[in-house]
């Protein structure tokens, strides 16, 4: 090769490098200014990065929660956060008993939550032995959780992606643990410790209500609809009826839809202290993009969520009569966008189930309130038939001789892996009321 090739090689090569190095260069840029126009949008939505950790103080995991911990690592339950190393686990023999405990009461959990008419069945006989073995630790949980000073876990949501969470899968045992003694206790006529383990049970999901991160909503949710379901067994309005708040149920998820957003612009994408030089090049080519990315799918996150908290409803039906799409499209450069975005229509979905199943029960309630207090079942008109969670659904009911029965009137999709709840419920006029004692 001549002198002067290699002299136009060299130079293209700098020509590339030192375009390549402009481009670079404008894109940060670019990127770092989408980054801060984003940010005061969100500033204007929800409030500054200073405002929001203010709303969501940090915290440590306080004794009250340490006493709970304590209390479910007796019977096998792992309810301690697991970025906290110091504090106490189940060991291996509890996890295997509790794990048996959940293998021989799933199919009998799942049949009483999805009846549509009461009273709970007996529960299988090693699900009884377990509840009665672990009478004392199961009431010392339920004294902890229904105690005026309640548990609270650690939070810090400064960390942002790196903020610690609650062990929720702690959580989801321990709710399915209380609604089980709840249902055993109810069907065998002990409604006095049947109402106070469903009692624990809503307190539980409740110390969930301050944390706004999506995953930490999404188990809540499950949680309050299955609690849902087990309080139609137990129909005592004057306490139950005022919790059971659709939209109070859909201002915590679009908190959490808000905030899942909110992180995305703040991402740092840079490359970490123990990172090669591979590393730091392979970051300050893509760096630029996926901010730019994370910037673009944050802005229109946000315009989705603000147009869907203006919306009436959330039911399907709803959003297909007004012709409402929650897919947000992204441009073909910016696959860090898919990547970020969550499930938006099966969350919004699982919202609006769950308000269907309260309003379910509320009415349920409703019913059983009106033949306590009159001895007559509610003449019931058209406005009350018609849903509020969805306008657009109706409910359907009807009397026959002494029972009384309620149904939605189109058929439910059920969520894979999720519980399958009953969509309708019959009361019988001549069964007993136990529960309807002043003060219960």
């Amino acid at each position: 090769m001549s002198r002067r090739v290699k002299v136009w090689a060299v130079a293209f090569v700098l020509l590339v490098v030192g375009g390549l190095f402009m481009f670079l260069t404008l894109l940060s840029g670019r990127s770092k200014g989408a980054q801060k126009i984003v940010m005061e949008r969100w500033a204007e939505t929800i409030g500054t990065p200073d405002e929001v950790f203010e709303r969501y103080p940090s915290r440590e995991t306080n004794l009250e929660a340490r006493e709970l911990i304590d209390a479910t690592v007796r019977f096998g339950v792992d309810s301690a956060p697991r970025s906290e190393k110091d504090l106490p686990r189940p060991d291996r023999a509890m996890v295997k008993r509790f794990r048996q405990f959940k293998a021989r009461s799933a199919n009998w959990f799942k049949t009483q939550l999805s009846k549509t008419a009461g009273p709970p069945d007996p529960p299988p006989e090693f699900v009884a032995e377990f509840l009665a073995e672990f009478r004392q630790e199961i009431d010392r949980v339920q004294d902890v959780l229904l105690d005026d000073a309640k548990p609270a876990w650690l939070l810090d949501l400064s960390l942002l992606y790196h903020s610690p969470n609650p062990n929720l899968l702690g959580h989801i045992d321990l709710n399915k643990l209380l609604l089980a003694d709840s249902l055993a206790a109810l069907g065998g006529g002990d409604t006095g410790r049947a109402e106070r383990a469903l009692e624990s049970a809503w307190e539980l999901g409740e110390l969930l209500n301050d944390d706004p991160v999506m995953i930490t909503q999404l188990v809540r949710l499950n949680m309050k609809r299955t609690q849902a379901a087990a309080v139609r067994h137990m129909p005592w309005l004057a306490r139950w009826g005022p919790r059971l708040d659709g939209v109070a149920l859909r201002e915590s998820m679009e908190r959490a839809l808000f905030y899942v957003g909110w992180i995305w612009p703040q991402i740092d994408f840079g490359p970490s202290e123990n990172s090669d030089i591979v590393q730091h090049i392979s970051n300050a080519i893509m760096g630029p993009f996926m901010r730019l990315g994370s910037a673009d799918a944050s802005e229109r996150w946000r315009r989705t969520i603000l147009r869907l908290q203006e919306t009436p409803s959330w039911c399907r039906p709803a959003f297909d009569r007004l012709g409402i799409t929650l897919e947000i499209p992204l441009p073909w450069w910016n696959r860090i966008g898919g990547f970020l975005m969550v499930d938006i229509e099966q969350t919004v979905a699982r919202v609006a189930q769950t308000q269907l199943q309260f309003e379910l029960t509320r009415k349920v309630l409703e019913m059983a309130a009106t033949r306590e207090q009159t001895g007559a079942w509610p003449v019931a008109s058209e406005p009350w038939l018609q849903s509020r969670a969805c306008p657009t659904d109706r409910w359907v009911y009807s009397v026959e001789g002494p029972v009384a029965s309620l149904r939605l009137e189109r058929e439910v999709e059920s969520f894979a892996g999720a519980v399958a709840l009953a969509w309708q419920f019959s009361l019988d006029g001549r069964a007993s009321r136990a529960l309807h004692r002043t003060g219960s």
